[in-house]
């Protein structure tokens, strides 16, 4: 049924990204897919977006149910791997894809988890086109 209480929050500063607009789709709506799936009633997602140098920073936090620690290595080859585990199987086939999008956009993919605790994915992009470049 409905999730009761459920908290969503976008702040994303405004900036030119140089970015595939569907592979973006695509790594957004895997991300927040796991996200979705992680958190309970109660549940938070906070999606924040800034400029910091030459690039841009976005992060995907949510407070649910996170990873085990022997896990975070793992999640993002499930899919490569073939892993039959079925604890994980569902968040490694997104996660495998998020990385291999970033991979193909130059950006770094970093993700943390604290089992029972939550987890926050960190994506970083190039910044595009600003006119007052030197």
């Amino acid at each position: 049924g409905m999730k009761q209480g459920f908290t969503y929050t976008i702040e994303l500063e405004p900036a030119n990204i140089l970015l595939d607009l569907n592979l973006f789709k695509l790594l957004a709506m895997n991300i927040l897919a796991n996200s979705l799936e992680a958190i309970a009633e109660d549940g938070t997602l906070v999606v924040t977006g800034i400029k910091e140098e030459k690039r841009y920073i976005m992060k995907f936090s949510d407070n649910g149910r996170g990873i085990p620690t022997e896990n975070l290595s793992k999640v993002t080859d499930e899919f490569f791997t073939g892993n039959p585990s079925r604890t994980t199987k569902h968040l490694g086939l997104g996660l495998a894809l998020v990385k291999k999008i970033t991979e193909l956009h130059n950006s770094s993919f970093d993700i943390e988890s604290t089992l029972g605790t939550g987890t926050t994915i960190t994506i970083d992009f190039a910044l595009g086109g600003e006119t007052d470049e030197n």
